[in-house]
């Protein structure tokens, strides 16, 4: 109940700014660490109660352009011409790539600037197209190594703290990673 007090005003701070995606990543983050804390299962069947309460609040309070980008991150065709242009600019940019890439800095998508949001959003398009799958690959295993030493160091920890510090580590880089890598 503590941890849930202290995780609320953060997370609506950062929401307010506004950054709905950051506050996202930080209660995605905080459910992790409460997971591998060892809370009891019901207590935890009640945040998806909470959450489908919450979401039509939720919804309603968040700005336009945001509830494009959720609408878009869940309906990828939900409007090609306008709010899913970079999703269908991403896809032609990971299918350009082919299997070794274009060469670090000649991606036409990302050059010609096709992806708008090439820097941050659709980075991996931009990898994938330049580097090929193999490249994607790599750094998707790369990314699996990471999580996963990371959960190996939480799982050594000597004390609750560095275990909960590491795995939550791991939850944020595991969201993120499979967030960026989902536009």
């Amino acid at each position: 109940r503590i941890c849930t007090l202290l995780l609320v005003p953060p997370v609506v701070l950062i929401y307010f700014q506004p950054d709905f995606g950051t506050a996202l990543m930080v209660a995605i983050s905080w459910i992790g660490i409460v997971f591998l804390s060892g809370v009891r299962w019901r207590h935890l069947l009640a945040l998806p109660v909470l959450g489908a309460a919450a979401a039509p609040v939720i919804w309603f309070r968040l700005e336009d352009y945001m509830r494009d980008r959720v609408l878009t991150f869940l309906l990828p065709g939900y409007d090609p011409s306008g709010a899913s242009y970079n999703i269908q600019q991403a896809l032609i940019s990971i299918g350009s790539g082919g299997w070794l890439g274009k060469g670090f800095g000649q991606g036409t998508q990302s050059q010609l600037e096709f992806l708008r949001v090439r820097h941050t959003d659709f980075i991996f398009s931009v990898l994938a197209e330049e580097l090929g799958f193999v490249g994607a690959s790599l750094t998707v295993v790369l990314f699996a190594v990471i999580v996963l030493r990371l959960l190996r160091i939480a799982r050594l920890a000597r004390d609750d703290s560095g275990r909960l510090i590491a795995a939550g580590v791991a939850t944020m880089i595991l969201a993120q990673t499979v967030t960026n890598l989902g536009m």
